[in-house]
């Protein structure tokens, strides 16, 4: 059967163990602990001991993989996530508002009168120094609808609290006054809050959404949190000179994993700061330890590492679960690999009818699926196994709980990593919202700069205002136009706007409202886009009496291939990807241009229809302009790759010469599968025994005489392009002479935009980046 959660827990008597040893001076150690296993040994802990657990770990990357892991096992579990600044303190830069809200989060709650039940961080953010519980209790304020408040002092209070005022709220420690209208973005908060007045009584209190400005949901109380927590002086240190440990009961459990790396990330890190003169922002490593022990040693746990002084080792039976060897060979044979994991399976199925529980966890639902699928034509899974959707770092074995835990990358191999905060109780995402880019643009555009209304051409935006219309007020954007003509127009109506794109410096004239002019260039444009579609429908015509490789189905290969994607892909990518697939199975060579901004999911697209090629027996060329990508390209392929038998080399200046000649004599061989290149891949020596695949990365960039060989290579076989140029505002497509067109406007969810910083140089902003 499928189960979506269960509840981890310990043998009586290793339950026992621990909570004897533990709360003994020296603590308990724990040796030779897989990663999970620690995960789930951390899970089982508010059951085994009645006090908080504070989980230190050596770094930030260690803290997410951990917190992944502990989340997949135990989603009930609900840990606080404790991170560091990235930045040095003391430097001018503060730490992002994610950060500071994460931080923020945590202190509240202990703040409270029951405290979370687990922490997890690490070394370097317990040094850190943060608000005491004394200020933070004065800078923190929680409003309620209805209550009396001095309107004024609350401005004050958000000025003094961090809080950067801007004309409109768009990031979290922002926020705006219009008349009567407080709208600000605690870091703590999901969403940024209005509160409306009247007079001095808060009226109203609504969270809403900055892109749109439309209410989400109307609130009784908000807690409004400080917008920083990090000293910005000398002065200003008095009040920012606690700790985490600050905020801690007396009777705190610590569970240290590793205190080798611990201790050695530390001294690290302590000698970083003190050649950056940052020293009063922190608390040393030994002063902090010190402190931990006079304070608040609930009880002491050590999982891994070597043993301390004075703790008591306590064996546990967790052992690390051997996984396929096979999978480690890049020269094994697909059938080998197939029957490998089959007889994988069946001595997993074997332990289990010896009363061993089996959980596997698989990253996503589709390889879930194709699981099952897999495993039907034997015996079904589900008799056999507890199946789970949920990343997991790899399985462990615990004899004496007579349990199984295997990863899917026991099974498959190495998987690409997953970046960032695992968070098991994001919302599912069910019938997605097209971000269309409109709407992506408008979030962006700032008073000043220049819109385009679809009745009224260009104007300038000025900002959001509130105006008294037939006796009520309303919120809306006014954009100026020709002669100082203004409109104002609605927020629900925010979809006419879009930002205006030009070509070159040169800024143009504002449109007169009730003008000729736009509706003169607006008519020329639709007599281009007709005359670009003729030329298009003449090169598709003649495309059509082309003949070339027809691609098979999808192979059961390629469904787990594509299965193991540790994302979930956007409208738009899928789109894109059935698309392509459709051209590669046509008889007619495909020409398919993909565009999307950087982290839209281009290069998925192109990985699957090259694993699609190689499952038919033909090579794949991918051409990059640069070295540098070239390097990035290879990696990713071989890490997507990594458990299927596919060979993938590069030719680059990276490669020696005589590493280059024999990479062109096994591609001439047909031993090479998948290469990728810069301009080295279309120099004459360079010869496929049976090439069926060319992608080509920013085309863009390539010379003339480059672009004639690549117009030849379309006459012959299947061609794939990228770019994150948008078309329109480049004429990329005429340039290219693109046919088929696929856009990937949606980004994934939460993608964060690429931050630009123009700056003069100091090598302190490179060291902090």
């Amino acid at each position: 059967m499928t189960e979506t959660s269960w509840t981890p827990s310990l043998t009586e008597r290793d339950r026992e163990h621990l909570a004897r040893y533990a709360v003994r001076d020296g603590g308990c150690f724990v040796s030779d602990l897989p990663p999970s296993a620690a995960a789930y040994l951390v899970s089982t802990l508010p059951d085994t001991l009645p006090h908080p657990v504070v989980v230190v770990l050596d770094g930030p990357r260690a803290m997410d993989e951990f917190l992944r892991d502990l989340s997949t096992l135990r989603p009930a579990l609900d840990p606080a996530y404790y991170p560091p600044w990235e930045s040095l303190p003391g430097q001018g830069a503060q730490p992002l508002a994610d950060l500071v809200g994460d931080r923020l989060e945590v202190l509240h709650r202990c703040l409270e009168p029951v405290p979370p039940p687990t922490i997890i961080t690490c070394i370097q953010a317990l040094m850190q120094k943060t608000l005491s519980p004394t200020e933070l209790q004065r800078e923190r304020i929680r409003l309620a609808r209805s209550d009396e408040y001095a309107f004024q002092e609350l401005l004050d209070h958000l000025q003094h609290a961090g809080y950067e005022f801007e004309p409109e709220v768009a990031a979290k420690g922002q926020a705006a006054h219009r008349g009567g209208i407080i709208d600000c973005w605690p870091p703590t908060a999901a969403w940024p809050v209005r509160l409306e007045f009247f007079g001095d009584v808060l009226d109203s209190i609504r969270s809403f959404d900055p892109a749109d400005q439309r209410s989400i949901e109307r609130l009784d109380e908000i807690v409004i949190s400080p917008a920083r927590e990090a000293a910005e002086d000398a002065e200003d240190r008095k009040r920012y000179n606690a700790t985490l440990l600050d905020y801690l009961p007396e009777q705190t459990a610590w569970a240290w994993l590793d205190t080798d790396r611990i201790r050695e990330h530390a001294l690290q890190y302590e000698q970083l700061i003190s050649d950056a003169d940052a020293a009063p922002y922190t608390t040393g490593y030994r002063t902090l330890r010190a402190a931990i022990r006079r304070r608040c040693a609930g009880a002491t746990l050590y999982l891994g590492g070597h043993k301390p002084k004075g703790a008591e080792a306590c064996e546990l039976s967790f052992r690390p679960l051997a996984g396929l060897p096979a999978l480690d060979r890049a020269d094994i044979q697909t059938d080998a690999l197939e029957e490998a994991r089959h007889q994988f399976v069946d001595e997993l199925e074997h332990c289990r009818t010896e009363s061993d529980q089996v959980h596997i966890y698989f990253g996503t639902q589709g390889t879930l699926d194709r699981f099952i699928e897999w495993r039907m034509p034997r015996r079904n899974p589900r008799d056999r196994f507890t199946l789970h959707v949920g990343p997991l770092s790899e399985g462990f074995h615990y004899p004496a709980g007579r349990l199984i835990v295997i990863s899917e990358h026991d099974l498959y191999g190495k998987r690409r990593e997953l970046r960032g905060r695992y968070d098991p109780h994001a919302r599912r995402p069910g019938p997605k919202k097209i971000m269309g880019p409109r709407l992506a643009e408008w979030r962006d555009i700032q008073p000043g700069e220049l819109v385009v209304h679809i009745e009224h051409g260009i104007g300038r935006y000025l900002g959001l205002y509130e105006i008294e219309a037939q006796g009520q007020r309303q919120e809306v954007l006014t954009i100026e136009y020709a002669d100082k003509a203004k409109i104002f127009l609605p927020v629900s109506q925010a979809h006419l706007l879009s930002r205006y794109v030009g070509f070159g410096k040169q800024r143009p004239n504002l449109h007169a409202i009730g003008g000729k002019r736009w509706t003169r260039e607006k008519v020329a444009a639709e007599r281009a886009v007709r005359d670009l579609a003729a030329s298009l429908l003449e090169t598709q015509a003649a495309r059509q009496t082309l003949n070339g490789h027809a691609s098979a189905p999808d192979s059961a290969w390629q469904h787990e291939f594509e299965a193991t994607f540790p994302f979930e892909e956007t409208e738009d990518q899928m789109r894109a990807i059935r698309e392509v697939k459709e051209d590669m199975e046509s008889s007619r060579p495909m020409d398919r241009l993909i565009c999307g901004d950087v982290g839209y999911g281009k290069t998925e697209v192109a990985m699957r229809a090259a694993f699609k090629t190689v499952m038919d027996g033909r090579q794949v060329a991918m051409l990059v302009p640069t070295t540098v990508l070239a390097q990035q390209h290879y990696e990713t392929f071989r890490e997507r790759m990594a458990a299927f038998p596919v060979r993938i080399e590069m030719l680059s200046r990276f490669r020696t010469r005589a590493e280059q000649k024999a990479i062109v004599e096994e591609l001439n061989a047909g031993r090479v599968d998948i290469v990728i290149g810069t301009h080295r891949l279309i120099q004459p020596d360079v010869i496929f025994k049976n090439l069926g695949l060319v992608i080509i990365d920013e085309e863009q960039r390539f010379g003339v005489e480059h672009k004639e060989h690549l117009k030849a290579i379309r006459q012959l076989v299947d061609v794939l392009t990228m770019t994150a140029t948008p078309i329109p505002r480049t004429l990329y497509m005429s340039l290219t002479g693109a046919r088929d067109i696929s856009t990937i406007q949606t980004p994934p969810q939460e993608r964060l935009p690429v931050v630009t910083i123009v700056t003069e140089y100091r090598e302190d902003i490179i060291r902090d980046a």
